[in-house]
């Protein structure tokens, strides 16, 4: 049987948050916000007061106001700039990934976990929307949108994600999902092999992995 759905994340997956965050933090230098300034008010700007951890430009903003004499507009539309070009912050291999998915007719899931707002507009920015037949920008915890995707048992279902440290519990409750992860560089790769699970660096090898998975069942 051919893969039936492929459920996949956005951020560290097909898209280089750490580059992209490393921009943003940078496109305020011009009116006078340095980098260390930006991280350190980060923290509390993913803070959102209500139990849920997650980054908004706007709060973050208001944080930083003190620090320049510039207008939160200004700054405002320094940091979209960096928001706009999100397409730049695919990965190498990302669209030849996701047309390879296409042309093998895989169903296609995105999750893009964090402030609603601010994930739609990375990932319309991006210009990969249309790969997808179902897009989800949730604020919820993955285990619990993930019910409503998994929750109906079907064959040869995957998760690829790049999260290490959610996979087991995925696992655990949806043992019908093959999780494969894409490998952070951040992440020693000692912890990888004693995981256990199907783990890859870049992209194209995920892509022949389910292509050789998907083309095999065929036979």
């Amino acid at each position: 049987m051919p893969i039936n759905q492929l459920v996949l994340e956005f951020d560290h997956t097909l898209f280089d948050t750490a580059q992209f965050k490393k921009d943003l933090s940078g496109s305020l230098e011009s009116l006078g916000v340095s980098t260390e300034i930006f991280w350190q008010t980060y923290p509390k700007a993913r803070n959102m007061g209500d139990g849920k951890v997650f980054y908004r430009l706007e709060r973050h903003i208001e944080l930083l106001q003190p620090f320049t004499n510039r207008s939160q507009e200004e700054m405002l539309d320094v940091m979209r700039r960096v928001l706009a070009n999100s397409y730049k912050y695919l990965y190498p291999d990302a669209l030849d990934f996701l047309n390879r998915m296409m042309s093998l007719n895989i169903n296609l899931t995105l999750l893009s976990f964090g402030n609603p707002e601010f994930q739609r507009a990375k990932v319309q920015a991006s210009g990969i929307e249309w790969f997808f037949k179902d897009v989800h920008f949730t604020d919820l915890k993955r285990t619990d949108i993930l019910y409503s995707l998994f929750g109906t048992v079907q064959p040869r279902m995957f998760f690829l994600t790049s999260k290490l440290e959610e996979v087991h519990s995925v696992s655990s409750l949806f043992p019908h999902v093959i999780p494969v992860i894409k490998r952070r560089a951040e992440v020693p790769l000692l912890t990888y092999r004693d995981a256990g699970y199907l783990n890859f660096e870049h992209l194209k090898e995920v892509r022949d992995y389910f292509t050789i998975v998907h083309a095999t069942s065929f036979s």
